[in-house]
């Protein structure tokens, strides 16, 4: 999503390349340097396509042991080949044609995708009567943080207690919500656009170029708040590209924390190609309570305001430790159902606790706080996301699109948030503010492969189980 970026990190390689090229043919003056130079240039490929060889996250320390030993003498039996063969001046023009062309292909495919998608439409409000209370909106997402029945039959957690704790400070915790979509930038879009953004037979090529500024900002949520007068502050998942803070789209970016040497998403994929891989380097991340105090740290936004925070936890990679203390990196799923479960319990239970805390903490200094805590969907556990969308069976369809949604609303307001869909959320929010009846949408799901945007179908009420889907 960044080219210009890569270019750099490109550079930087050739430069560090051309360094030990100049190094090496000072240290042997009598070798070729045609030959040194093909032997570098292969050198480097090998260091950066390590990934064909190398697992970044093998489950033993012995297997990536065994894995970076091989991928050392291949490495050099390769480096050795290429100096060999940098002898023949019709290698090196081959070896030149071929540069050019690895390097030509991206560049003309740049070039042919800079044209800017068409964007999201959003319904522009006009000029709003201004309420007579404009209470500040927290809007905090938990990023595959499963519906509480569907959380205790396919996690085996037992979250009770949470949804008791939630419902004694003033939520209501819906017990059968759904999410309209089982991918996370649609889930969020539909949920900001208040409208399903996204229905069967539309032809999207590039569907994160044209949701990520929905979620970051550019939204019909956002265009309401702001005719009604709110600032916009947004707390980015870290480490995801696409759901990085603009500054063009929102008042205030809520900064994550960054463990040192932290770095984003781009960094970690170009190191993941590489032996680096294995070293995990940290990623930013953001939890509830670092939510709860950037909103009235230094650069705070004016009141009143809608601050939204987008977490990835309780999703993969886990982030808490069994005693809740983060890892500055965190662990990548197992293959295995039975080691993942207690690690994705473990982050529910952890999160549990910071929210409780970041809610106790908004409340304390901010009583009328509007709050919405959900997810934008459930769990994964038990389907393959590579299974074609027709053989998910309504159990597995109830896991992934039973959402968490809990609504602490302002006093008065008797809309009732149970079954409610996720893409009722802020129709019924901004009823509350403005003293409206809400116009709710009847529930719609739609099923999307996980490589074929095109794909997308409407899920028909009977892949659901029996009650999952309220009646029109």
């Amino acid at each position: 999503m960044h080219p210009e970026r890569v270019l750099v990190y490109a550079l930087e390689t050739a430069a560090i390349a051309m360094v030990v090229l100049a190094l090496s043919v000072r240290g042997w003056r009598r070798t070729d340097r045609d030959q040194i130079a093909v032997a570098v240039a292969v050198g480097v490929a090998c260091f950066l396509n390590s990934s064909l060889l190398l697992d970044v996250n093998p489950a033993r320390v012995g297997k990536a042991a065994v894995g970076l030993l091989v991928w050392l003498v291949l490495t050099a039996l390769l480096v050795r080949l290429g100096y060999l063969l940098g002898a023949s001046g019709e290698v090196r023009l081959a070896l030149l044609i071929f540069a050019i062309g690895l390097l030509a292909l991206p560049l003309l495919g740049y070039s042919q995708s800079r044209s800017e998608p068409d964007l999201v439409p959003i319904d522009a409000p006009g000029e709003l009567t201004t309420p007579d209370a404009r209470p500040n909106v927290y809007w905090l997402v938990l990023d595959g943080y499963a519906r509480p029945d569907m959380l205790e039959r396919f996690s085996g957690f037992d979250d009770g207690p949470f949804v008791a704790d939630l419902a004694e400070r003033g939520f209501q915790v819906s017990s059968s919500s759904l999410a309209s979509y089982p991918r996370t930038h649609l889930s969020l879009a539909s949920t900001l656009q208040m409208e399903y953004v996204l229905e069967e037979g539309h032809d999207v090529q590039d569907d994160y170029k044209l949701f990520a500024p929905v979620v970051v900002g550019r939204s019909t949520t956002v265009a309401r708040f702001r005719a009604l007068g709110y600032d916009i502050a947004y707390g980015p998942a870290g480490g995801v590209e696409w759901a990085a803070c603009r500054e063009d789209l929102v008042d205030v970016c809520l900064p994550p924390k960054r463990p040192f040497p932290a770095t984003g998403e781009l960094e970690s994929a170009l190191l993941d190609l590489t032996p680096l891989g294995m070293l995990h380097v940290p990623t930013p991340y953001s939890d509830p309570v670092r939510f709860a105090e950037s909103v009235v740290g230094p650069s705070r936004p004016e009141e009143p305001f809608f601050a939204f925070q987008h977490l990835l936890s309780p999703h993969s990679p886990y982030r808490y430790r069994a005693d809740c203390s983060p890892r500055s990196t965190p662990l990548a799923p197992s293959s295995f159902v039975e080691a993942r479960l207690p690690r994705y319990r473990t982050q529910v239970r952890c999160l549990n606790d910071l929210t409780l805390d970041a809610v106790d903490r908004i409340v304390e200094r901010d009583p009328t706080a509007v709050i919405v805590i959900q997810s934008d969907h459930g769990t994964d556990h038990h389907f393959r996301w590579t299974d074609a969308p027709d053989t998910w069976t309504p159990s597995q369809v109830m896991e992934r699109y039973g959402a968490f949604n809990a609504m602490r609303l302002p006093p008065g307001c008797e809309v009732p948030v149970e079954g409610q869909p996720l893409v009722n959320t802020f129709r019924i929010v901004f009823a509350c503010i403005e003293g409206t009846e809400p116009d709710l949408l009847d529930y719609r799901g739609f099923a999307v492969p996980i490589d074929d945007i095109g794909g997308l179908k409407e899920l028909e009420p009977e892949r659901f189980e029996p009650g999952a889907v309220p009646s029109e």
